[in-house]
């Protein structure tokens, strides 16, 4: 029996085409049963496409696994080198200060404000201790702020779009006011190295 529509022929070939099929072998253009051959390359064909929707999908969750453990060890390593510095808050009437917690505030807090603190990898610099400063009074972000903990300096203050805040002289002046705590998280962690 041959069917009359060519459509249900050039979806036969393509089927056995995409099935890697022998396109030579006269019995697939000359079917005893066309039916039951179209059927049999068709469900070939259906069960590649499912095989290959499972690769697919075992592929993608083995990339989401590498990309969180690599998050997770960037967490890690970020949360090992600068433990002391995390619990580090202060401020006063005007400014709020806190240390970025972890890999994803890098990247939440560069995204958002248009900084390339996650870009440029901020997070792996060992001597840099970044703070953001909101206002006291409504948490709106203010700037960025980077902390050399070597030379116990602001190295870095910049608000949205890497621009210098309008009262970034005195958002420096309240971080260098509170050095002292930069020193003591400096010489906990260097006791804990020592120990």
């Amino acid at each position: 029996r041959v069917p009359a529509d060519e459509h249900r022929w050039i979806s036969l070939l393509e089927n056995i085409d995409f099935c890697g099929g022998n396109m030579q072998d006269i019995n697939n253009f000359a079917p005893q049963d066309f039916d039951k051959m179209f059927a049999y390359w068709s469900s070939r064909k259906e069960s590649q496409i499912r095989k290959l929707h499972r690769l697919e999908s075992v592929r993608l969750k083995n990339e989401m696994a590498d990309a969180m453990r690599k998050r997770n060890n960037a967490d890690f390593k970020y949360m090992t080198e600068k433990a002391a510095y995390l619990c580090i808050h202060f401020g006063n009437e005007r400014y709020d200060f806190s240390v970025i917690q972890n890999v994803s505030q890098f990247k939440s807090f560069g995204n958002e404000h248009g900084q390339c603190i996650y870009t440029n990898g901020y997070y792996n610099h060992p001597n840099d201790v970044l703070l953001i400063c909101t206002d006291h009074e409504t948490g709106k972000y203010l700037s960025t702020v980077c902390v050399n903990i070597n030379s116990m300096s602001v190295t870095e203050n910049l608000g949205h779009a890497n621009h210098r805040h309008p009262e970034a002289e005195q958002i420096k002046q309240v971080v260098l006011e509170n050095m002292q705590l930069f020193r003591f998280a400096k010489q906990a962690m260097q006791q804990c190295r020592d120990e």
